[in-house]
């Protein structure tokens, strides 16, 4: 089989183990919200019932941490958000049965009087 075809049939096995996942419910809480400058602030994100891995969180395009799912939540607690609104994520990376799904929130960090 030609080197075309072999990448064109990989993709088309991509696509149908992937649409036969089972969709995913993913939730994020930041908090304190809002949190002040150099204050301690939990992400805790919510994954459907079942799903297993891990869940990458953002702070933007930064990376903040990674989290392993424990039942239904994964959380990460960080000191490392600057002041002002911040749009956080939380993606999970889906497994063999729940495909993946990304959650976002917004986190108001003061500046301390």
């Amino acid at each position: 089989m030609p080197r075309a075809a072999n990448f064109a049939l990989a993709g088309l096995i991509f696509q149908a183990a992937a649409f036969a996942q089972t969709p995913t419910v993913t939730s994020l809480i930041a908090s304190p919200n809002p949190s002040g400058y150099g204050q301690p602030a939990t992400l805790t994100a919510s994954v459907s019932a079942g799903a297993t891995g891990k869940v990458t969180f953002y702070d933007g395009t930064t990376i903040l941490g990674v989290g392993t799912l424990s039942g239904t939540h994964a959380s990460l607690t960080t000191v490392m958000l600057p002041s002002g609104v911040r749009t956080l994520r939380a993606h999970y990376d889906g497994d063999g049965t729940y495909a993946m799904r990304t959650a976002a929130t917004n986190l108001a960090s003061r500046v301390p009087f």
